[in-house]
C-alpha cells in the first residue's frame, strides 16, 4: 500500500486566498509552520518548540484558520488533537494567532462584513447561497483542495503507464492510496508524488510551494514492509 497526501495543503490554499505574506513567505522559505506558530503563541524560539508545543500550534492552526472562537477552539483542541486548554488561553491564542497572521486576519474580517451570495475555488468553481461565515471560509479553501484533487486524478489516468502495475484503491480528502506489487513501490510513489504536485501546483500558478508526503506499507496504517 502506498499513501501519499498533501502536505498542509488547506493552510497553504488559505494562505493564499488570504494573501498572508508571514505564512507565505513561511512556507516559500521551507520553515515547519506549525513550529513557526508555536513560537509566535509562546513567545519562544523556534528551536525550543517540544513536540507537545507544536501539536498545540496545530490545532489553533487548523482551527482558526476556518473561524472559530475561543470557546470552539478548545473544545476542538482537545477532540481532535488531545490538546488542553484553558478558555482564557483559547482567547489569548486566537489574539496571537491573528496579530501574527494578519492577513488571515483581514480575509476574515473581509468576508464578515460582505453580504453572503457565492464563494469561488482558485479553478473559478463557485458555490451558491452561502449564508454562513464559516462555510464561506471554509468553502473556497477545501474546494480549491478538491479541485486539485481531482485533476490529480486525472494526470495519473492519462500518465497511468509510468506506474502499469499500480492500482488506486481510495481516495480521502487530501490522501491517495494505491497498492502494486513490492517490487513496484518506489516507481508507483513516484508517480503519485510527481503528478499530484504537478496539478496542485498549476492549479496555484506555482505561488505556494506544494509537498506531498507518501508511505510505503503493508497496509494503510503505514505498517513498514518487510
Amino acid at each position: 500500500m502506498i499513501k501519499a497526501d498533501y502536505s498542509q495543503i488547506e493552510l497553504r490554499l488559505a494562505a493564499l486566498i488570504a494573501q498572508d505574506r508571514t505564512l507565505l513567505a513561511a512556507y516559500r522559505t521551507g520553515q515547519d509552520v506549525h513550529v513557526a506558530t508555536a513560537a509566535r503563541l509562546l513567545g519562544t524560539a523556534p528551536e525550543a518548540v517540544t513536540p507537545e508545543a507544536r501539536q498545540l500550534a496545530k490545532a489553533v492552526n487548523f482551527g482558526l484558520m476556518y473561524g472559530m472562537g475561543a470557546a470552539r477552539l478548545q473544545s476542538h483542541a482537545q477532540q481532535a488533537y488531545r490538546v488542553t486548554m484553558t478558555l482564557e488561553e483559547a482567547a489569548d491564542y486566537k489574539q496571537r494567532f491573528f496579530a501574527t497572521y494578519r492577513g488571515l486576519d483581514r480575509w476574515h474580517r473581509k468576508t464578515g462584513a460582505m453580504e453572503p451570495t457565492e464563494t469561488r475555488t482558485l479553478a473559478g468553481r463557485r458555490r451558491l447561497a452561502m449564508s454562513k461565515f464559516t462555510d464561506r471560509l471554509n468553502s473556497p479553501v477545501q474546494g480549491t483542495g478538491a479541485d486539485g484533487m481531482k485533476w490529480a486524478l486525472a494526470r495519473l489516468f492519462a500518465h497511468r503507464d509510468e506506474a502499469p502495475d499500480a492500482r488506486l484503491v481510495v481516495v480521502v480528502h487530501d490522501e491517495l492510496v494505491a497498492e502494486c506489487p513490492i517490487e513496484a513501490a518506489e516507481q508507483t510513489a513516484v508517480w503519485l508524488r510527481t503528478h499530484m504536485q504537478a496539478a496542485m501546483t498549476e492549479l496555484v500558478q506555482e505561488k505556494v510551494p506544494i509537498e506531498v508526503e507518501v508511505t510505503l506499507g503493508r497496509d494503510w496504517a503505514g505498517t513498514p514492509l518487510p
